[in-house]
């Protein structure tokens, strides 16, 4: 399990130029190797940008991001990716697009990889639709697959940009029980973009806040539910106290760090 070191860091479009614009000013934040951090914030404030730096997509312009000890570099055995889109290629089969990170790192990798890639599709409940086009799949299916290839290459930490924006509300709850399975399975650090303040309670271990112009970290907050979770916890005292400590802060509240529970 890896952690994350994000020190000092900011991220300025277009520096030196006439209209630079600063995504990201003193991003400060720890993230312990196999936590289930959500970074949550109103649109604007830099999530995006922060988990493309952490990927080594984005250098940032200030300060240092560290992966395990070591500076973030992009790769696909590093860290995983799950987008917004599942950005599914339409030619190729589901297991070909779970193995699509493999073979653009080597193809003499693919056979290698291939049982590994079964597997995954077994877990996230897609084995009987490996040889299909994505075409046939649902949403969430497709969704579901892009976790699988997010995941094919045994990454350290998996990085998701809000994947289950775009679904209906029954396939996302779905895909929310799934991601805290794999994620108790895995072991693994989880990285997940989100705007929904009671998916980041139910998902969490820890959850940064953050706000807009520029980008910084305002809140963070340990969520202290044990696993496996059940969506009644959202109706907890608990949960509610810290749904309304994140709101307080998006709204304009002074930056504060709160701790309920443990940590983790």
């Amino acid at each position: 399990m890896k952690d994350v070191q994000i020190e000092n860091v900011s991220k300025v479009f277009g520096a030196g130029g006439a209209n630079p614009f600063t995504a990201l000013k003193d991003v400060d934040l720890a993230i312990d190797g196999g936590a289930f951090l959500s970074l949550l914030g109103p649109s604007g404030c830099g999530k995006s940008t922060l988990l493309r730096c952490i990927a080594g997509l984005e250098q940032p312009t200030h300060g240092n991001i560290k992966v395990g000890g070591g500076p973030a570099k992009p790769g696909f055995d590093n860290i995983g990716l799950v987008f917004q889109s599942p950005n599914l290629l339409p030619w190729l089969s589901v297991l070909d697009n779970v193995l699509y990170p493999v073979r653009v790192k080597s193809r003499s990798l693919v056979k290698q990889y291939r049982v590994q890639a079964m597997e995954l599709l077994e877990k996230v409940g897609l084995s009987h639709v490996a040889n299909q086009l994505p075409d046939s799949l649902s949403g969430g299916m497709q969704q579901r697959a892009g976790i699988a290839r997010g995941l094919v290459m045994d990454p350290d930490i998996l990085l998701m940009d809000e994947p289950f924006s775009a679904l209906d509300a029954m396939t996302r709850e779905d895909l929310q029980f799934e991601l805290i399975r794999l994620h108790q399975e895995t072991g693994k650090t989880f990285v997940f973009v989100t705007h929904s303040i009671p998916e980041a309670v139910f998902l969490s271990t820890k959850i940064a806040v953050m706000e807009s112009f520029p980008g910084r970290i305002s809140q963070l907050l340990n969520v202290d539910f044990t696993y496996p979770r059940a969506l009644d916890i959202l109706n907890s005292e608990q949960a509610i106290e810290i749904e309304h400590t994140i709101r307080a802060s998006i709204y304009g509240k002074t930056p504060v760090e709160v701790t309920t529970g443990e940590g983790h």
